[in-house]
Parts: C-alpha cells; structure tokens; sequence
C-alpha cells in the first residue's frame, strides 16, 4: 500500500468529516483529492467514475451496467448535471495546468474556465437559459488580448485541445467503461473551434443578442419566484455581450468587412 504523506492524509480527514456531515446517509465514500498540482491518474479516473455510478443508482433506486456521460449524476429533485460536465469541473485544474506559467489575467483564466464549464441551465419555471452564450464568452476571450486577440487566443486554446485528448486517451488506458472521461475531449476542443471560426461567430452575435432581448422581455412578463434577479442579470448579459461586440469590430476591423 503507497504511504500517504502526511500533510495530504490531514487533508483527506478533514474531507471526509465534512463530506459524512453533508452527504446523504450511507453515501459519504472517502473524498477523492488530486495531487498538488491537479494532476490525474488512471486511478483517479476509476474513482471518479466508480462515484459517480454510485451516485447514479442512489438516484434511481437500482444498478446499471455502466454509466454513460449523458447520466444525470446530481441527487436532489430537479437538478440536472450529467457525468461529462461533473467530470470536467473534476478535470478543470489539470485542463488548465498549461495556463499557470503564462502571463494571463484572471479574468482570462475565468473566461477560460467558462467555456470549458458551460453547459444548459434552465432558469427555474421558464425555458430560458441562465448562462451567456458560448459565442459571446469566445468574444470576451478574444477581446482581452487586445488588437486581432483572436489570434493569441487560439495558442492557448490548442493548449486546452491537447489537454483534452490526453485525458481522452488516459481514460481508455484506465480501462473504465463508459465514457464521462472521453467526452472531455471534445468539450475541451470548444474554444479552439469557435476561435478558428472567429468571423462567423462574430457576425452571428447580433441575433444572438436579439434573441436574448426577446427571451428578457418574456422574462419580464412571468411570476417565477426571484424575477427581479434574474432580470438584472440577463440585462447585464446583454449590455455586456454588445460591448464585446463593439470592441471585437473595433479590434478587427479587417476581419469584418
């Protein structure tokens, strides 16, 4: 058996103290923690999909032979969040290792980290969603590095697209069935796609926005539980998603015409 150092067995007490506190009963396993600087294992994989399966069948009331990524893994009524996206956020330290030497923001690093965690979000008693549009988040990202940013972006997004196949290829080495694991890969792979694509993403950004306005003014007229906080926050969506278009025409004006 490996010897767990000390420091690191502290931490998995105080976790697992916390997790057996706050975790339905009978279901609090040991937490399962990455190495110091988010480093992934094929036994981190096996781990994590062996949880996630276990918390599949609670919500069921029953085994499955294997969990698949599209798998709802969240346990309290209504919520909804599938394997591949629970194994993302798990995924994200080693996804975004790359990124820590370089001399980026943290916003950079946030607007990263949300196009890798994007995912559909309902806002509650309504068909509309919570979250930004992917397209406007690339527009951020692009934004940020200035003049043509769009192109020091993509160096940085091909760093998170390899990320993403090793990891794909670690999870078949893992030897685990189902593929929550695999299917990180092509999450990962977003930016640099809509980045390659920077012109058609851009130019498809006003009806975007058009249909963010329809979707508030529906908003607005509903007796959901919160309106006023959610109101606030799709405005706030939209306004931001018009500066990042003006300022993306502004830095690239070549591109665009």
């Amino acid at each position: 058996m490996p010897l767990t150092p000390k420091g690191r067995a502290e931490m998995l007490k105080k976790f697992n103290a916390i997790r057996e506190k706050t975790r339905k009963p009978g279901f609090y396993g040991s937490a399962i923690i990455l190495g110091t600087t988010g480093g992934i294992t094929r036994k981190k994989i096996r781990q994590v999909v062996h949880r996630l399966k276990q918390k599949r069948e609670l919500n069921l009331g029953e085994k499955i032979p294997v969990l698949e990524s599209h798998n709802n893994v969240m346990l309290r009524t209504g919520a909804k969040v599938n394997a591949t996206e629970l194994a993302t956020r798990f995924s994200l330290k080693y996804l975004m290792k790359p990124f820590e030497r370089m001399n980026l923001t943290i916003q950079q690093k946030k607007s990263f980290e949300a196009v890798l965690l994007h995912r559909q979000q309902f806002i509650k008693g309504t068909n509309i969603e919570l979250r930004p549009q992917l397209e406007i988040l690339i527009l951020k990202i692009a934004n940020s590095f200035g003049e043509e940013g769009h192109k020091k972006a993509l160096l940085l997004a091909e760093k998170l697209t390899q990320r993403g196949k090793t990891l794909r290829k670690m999870s078949y080495n893992s030897k685990e069935e189902g593929d929550a694991f695999v299917n990180i890969s092509p999450r990962a792979a977003t930016a640099e796609m809509l980045l390659r694509h920077i012109k058609g993403v851009a130019k498809e950004v006003p009806s975007l926005i058009s249909e963010r306005t329809k979707e508030l003014e529906a908003l607005k007229k509903t007796n959901i539980l919160g309106k006023e906080k959610y109101v606030k926050l799709i405005e706030a969506q939209i306004d931001e998603a018009i500066a990042n278009y003006i300022l993306f025409r502004k830095n690239n004006s070549n591109l665009m015409y």
